[in-house]
Order: C-alpha cells, then structure tokens, then sequence
C-alpha cells in the first residue's frame, strides 16, 4: 500500500459483473434490521421486525420461516447533537446461536438465545446515552461464544450469553476530584465496537469532551487472560486519531489493518475519503501542554486518499464504498476508483458468502463479490 496525497480522484475502470439480484420479503410489518446468519454456501440472514419478531431469510431458496421472537426494549429518542434518532440493530453470533437487538443512541439491548428463547436484559447507562452508538459485539474466546457491551458510558464489560455471568468484574474508579482521577478513571465515551477478522483486536469509536472523536484499539485475549482493566488504559491499547469529527466510518480490511472513513484538514475541514492504519507498527507519542505531557501509543498511517463516502467494507485488500448514490469499488495499492455500481447502497455484508446486501422496502438486493 503506497501513501496517496492528492486531493484528486484516480480512476482506472476494471471489469465487474454489476448484477444485483432482488429477492421478495414475504413479510408484512416494517422491518428493523438484519445481520448474517454465518454460512459458508448460502446467502442466509435474520430479519427482526417492529413486532421483534426473527425470521430467517434464505435468499438462494427465496424462503422466509419465522425463528422467534426477541423483546428487544423500545425507548424514546434523545435530543441527540447530531440528529440521529435511537436506532435498532441486530447482532447474531457466529455459531448463530445467539442474536442481540441493541439501540444506537439509547440505553437498552436485548441478549437472546435461538435454541430456548432465554433472554438477558443489559442496560448501558444513560449518561448521555445520545453522544455515541450503544456498544455491543458478539466475540468467541476459547471456544465460547460471548458478548462486549457497554455498562456505563465509559465502562465496557464482557459477559456470558449462557448465563448472564460478568467475566470482566471490577470495581469502577472514581470521578474527578480535587487531587485528580482515581487510577483507571477513563474520561471516554465508549461508542461503535468493530472486531478484527480474527477477533484479536476490538476498534472502539468512542467520544471525549470538546466534540472530539478518538478511535482506539485494544487486545481482547489480554484483557479476557490478563489486565482487567485493558479497555481503560491497558498497554494494549493504540490510539489511531484524535479529531473533531465524530463516528467516523470504518472496516476491517485484514487483522492488522483498518480504514477509516472521511478525512480531516489542519483546519477541521472534513471530506470524503479514507485512512488505513497499520495497527502492527506502534510509534510512542507524547505531547506537553504548560506542566501537563500525555504520552499514548500510536498505530502507523499507511496510506491515505480521497473520495471514499458512506459505508465501507473490505475483501480481498479491496474497498468497498456505499452512500445514497451507489456502491464504490477502490483499489488499496493506490486508492484508484476500479467500479461503480449505480443505485445499489448496501448496508450489510455476508463473510461466508462475500455479499453486499440492502433492504429497500420489501426487497432484498444483493451483489456477491467476486474471488480475484
């Protein structure tokens, strides 16, 4: 990946076969979200309706069967700062066992197993609930299959879907004081978590005091084996950026690097584009202001260039953008536009399957990416 400074769009058309199948939803009610349902031959998703209630979606076979039912926890919207209202999405394991509602700018999500319908209820604090979206992954450890979810607004947690059981049990630090922070006290918005491919790493797009976003990555196993205070300052922990823009889009693109939408001048200005860290290649910080210096661990920027808006996905070092107007196809080794795909803006992607897929009304539109 070579680092790209020009302002200016590269174009270098490839060929890409840009059908995109439709498939009827069978489904009367409005429908809140979907997810993957984890396969490695059929493009199979879960559908959760304004009801809550979960249907499995096999697009190959166009079938639609009702799976169950979740009580996911409706609440009202906040006076958010930037506008957006509390949202609902799914999450579903990747054994498929278990499936998550959980509400972008509110407080409440909703743990539910497919097998017996047992359900956990988690509430992530309502101190400013509408800064951020409502952390929440589904991970597996050691063969289990488990959740990250947010406690208080800057206190993240694991837990067992089995039972309920807190893994990451500890006592919270104290606010401010007049002799400073208590140790581990994080002044930090936990926000939208993204797990790396192999599930080493969680990308945290959190929120600070002074409209400023901060992007950070920590190891998993460390703090599941280890520190249990990894998510507040563990030596895992690499920060990406601190900038004024916040919820920034972003992907994976392998297990050591991650691209991160929109790009910002020295000025604050904000544009469409994308970064790609290096999260592999540390560099020690440090910064001094009057008697005070911070010193934190900062991931390498590889590359960069422009363009990039919406959504982002990846496969096979390939990016993949979506807004209102359709879908982007970018090349990493140079940040060259290779396709476009007019009119189709997907919202979700399949692993198994390597599709790109939206809801528009009660059709499902799907584009499978193609093995180079």
């Amino acid at each position: 990946m070579d680092n790209t400074n020009s302002t200016e769009i590269k174009e270098r058309p490839g060929k890409f076969n840009i059908d995109v199948v439709e498939t009827a939803i069978p489904i009367e009610s409005e429908i809140l979200d979907i997810a993957p349902l984890n396969s490695q031959c059929s493009s199979t998703w879960l559908i959760v309706d304004t009801a809550g209630v979960l249907y499995r979606l096999d697009a190959d076979q166009a079938s639609c069967d009702v799976v169950g039912r979740i009580p996911y926890i409706a609440e009202p919207d906040f006076a958010r700062r930037l506008g957006s209202p509390v949202s609902h999405k799914l999450y579903v394991s990747s054994n498929g066992g278990f499936v998550a509602v959980a509400n972008d700018y509110g407080t409440a999500a909703v743990v539910m197993s497919l097998a017996d319908s047992r359900v956990i209820r988690l509430r992530g604090g309502d101190y400013h609930s509408d800064i951020a979206a409502l952390p929440f992954a589904f991970i597996e450890h050691e063969g289990r299959t488990l959740f990250i979810h947010r406690t208080s607004w800057n206190r993240l947690d694991i837990s067992d879907p089995e039972n309920g059981a807190l893994l990451t049990q500890r006592i919270s630090p104290a606010c401010r004081s007049e002799e400073g922070n208590s140790e581990h006290y994080l002044d930090y918005f936990h926000g939208r978590l993204l797990v790396s491919p192999d599930g080493a790493l969680v990308a945290d797009d959190g929120w600070v005091w002074g409209s400023s976003s901060h992007l950070e990555i920590f190891s998993l196993s460390a703090w599941l084996a280890g520190n249990m205070w990894e998510s507040e300052d563990g030596p895992s922990k690499v920060t990406l950026f601190n900038r004024e823009h916040c919820e920034s889009p972003m992907c994976w693109i392998d297990s050591a690097h991650i691209a991160v939408g929109l790009l910002e001048d020295d000025e604050g200005n904000i544009t469409d584009g994308v970064t790609i860290f290096d999260t592999s290649k540390i560099e020690q910080q440090t910064q001094t202001q009057g008697s005070h210096s911070w010193t934190w661990r900062q991931a390498e920027e590889q590359s960069s260039f422009p363009g990039l808006g919406g959504k982002l996905f990846a496969c096979d070092e390939t990016l993949y953008s979506a807004d209102a107007s359709g879908l982007c196809i970018w090349d990493t080794t140079d940040g060259a536009r290779i396709g476009m795909i007019p009119g189709f803006s997907p919202t979700h992607q399949h692993p198994g399957t390597r599709e790109l897929a939206e809801i528009k009304g009660k059709i499902f539109r799907r584009w499978k990416i193609l093995i180079k």
